[in-house]
Formats: C-alpha cells, sequence, structure tokens
C-alpha cells in the first residue's frame, strides 16, 4: 500500500513538474526574443547617445519606444500579401524549430485579428452556479440544452476556464469580442457597460 504511495506521489510530484515546464517554457521564450531584440536596439541606438552624452534614461526610453515601433510595423506587414508569404516560410523554415513556438502561437492565435470571430461567436455574462453570480465569457460552441463558453482570468485572457453550461444560465450581451476583452484586461473596468447591454 506505501508503494502504491509513493508512486502516486512520484507521478503526482513528475507531473507538476511537467506542467510547469510547459506553462513556463513559451513565456520565457518570449521574454528572451524580447531581451535580444532589445540588446540589438540598444546597440544600435548606444553610440548615438554617447555622443550627445544624454542620461541614460534617454537611451532606455528611446530603445523602448524603438522596440514598440518595430513590434508594430512587424503587426501592420504581417497583414500584407508579402508580409503573411514571408512570416509562412520562416514558420515553416525556421520558428517551427524553436520550442515553445508551437505553443505560444496556439495561445495567442484566438486572440489575435480575424480568430476573434472563430474562435469566440458571440459574448455573455454566465451564472455558472445558479446563484445570481455572473462570470464574463465567451461563447465557443453549442450543444443541445448546453452552451460551451469560456470564462477568462484578469487580466491575462489568454488563461481561463472552459464550461459546458445549460443554456438557461448563459445570459448573452450586445457586445463586441474586443470590448469584452478590454474590460477583461483592465481587471473589470467598464463592465457596467456590459452589464447594461445584457440582451433581454
Amino acid at each position: 500500500m506505501k508503494g502504491r504511495k509513493a508512486v502516486a506521489e512520484r507521478f503526482t510530484f513528475k507531473s507538476h513538474l511537467l506542467t510547469g515546464i510547459v506553462v513556463l517554457l513559451p513565456i520565457s521564450l518570449l521574454l528572451l526574443v524580447l531581451v535580444w531584440l532589445y540588446s540589438i536596439l540598444d546597440n544600435i541606438i548606444s553610440p548615438y547617445v554617447t555622443f550627445y552624452d544624454a542620461p541614460g534614461i534617454v537611451e532606455v526610453a528611446a530603445v523602448l519606444a524603438l522596440l514598440v515601433l518595430v513590434l508594430f510595423l512587424v503587426g501592420v506587414s504581417a497583414r500584407t500579401k508579402p508580409g503573411r508569404w514571408t512570416i509562412l516560410n520562416l514558420e515553416r523554415h525556421v520558428f517551427s524549430y524553436l520550442p515553445g513556438y508551437r505553443t505560444i502561437k496556439q495561445i495567442l492565435e484566438p486572440f489575435i485579428g480575424k480568430s476573434f470571430t472563430k474562435s469566440f461567436k458571440s459574448v455573455a455574462l454566465v451564472d455558472l452556479w445558479d446563484n445570481g453570480m455572473l462570470m464574463t465569457a465567451f461563447v465557443t460552441d453549442r450543444a443541445k440544452g448546453y452552451i460551451t463558453v469560456f470564462v477568462p482570468t484578469g487580466p491575462n485572457p489568454t488563461s481561463g476556464n472552459i464550461y459546458h453550461v445549460p443554456d438557461k444560465r448563459v445570459r448573452f450581451i450586445d457586445a463586441k469580442v474586443d470590448t469584452v476583452l478590454t474590460s477583461v484586461i483592465s481587471v473589470g473596468a467598464g463592465s457596467h457597460k456590459l452589464i447594461e447591454r445584457l440582451k433581454k
């Protein structure tokens, strides 16, 4: 009996350890990429800052501003036909071999661009426990008598839980998905507008 218990504990520890690695690996990879980009941009700007003898805070602010600009331009170019072609080939021949890339893409894809309408059909307030307490949710699928919803956690909407809820407990909201995401990211700020938009 003790042997079985020890095996179960080892299995549980291993499972939790692997889960932690899976969760942290994509985040770590993303941070490494951002740090790498920051380092490259810093090396470009640093000589100009040194030449003009500007304070260090100016250098940091300039690098961060340039980093945001680079990310913005990449996002804009990714929406063009040549940009999509380039990214598709980079994914096939480069990015797909990076550890954690596919995981990051799968996590973020439902929250980017046109994937909104594909992943989230509509938004609603859900009374999960049938006690009058409402939770912000995205409707992802339907079945006879039940509605599948994704309830995000704030301020990070990429994490949350999936529930299959009786349709009588789901109250649809006349609001856009990106509007509700903004409320989730701001940990509920402006949610009074969602309650006011409950469909009668």
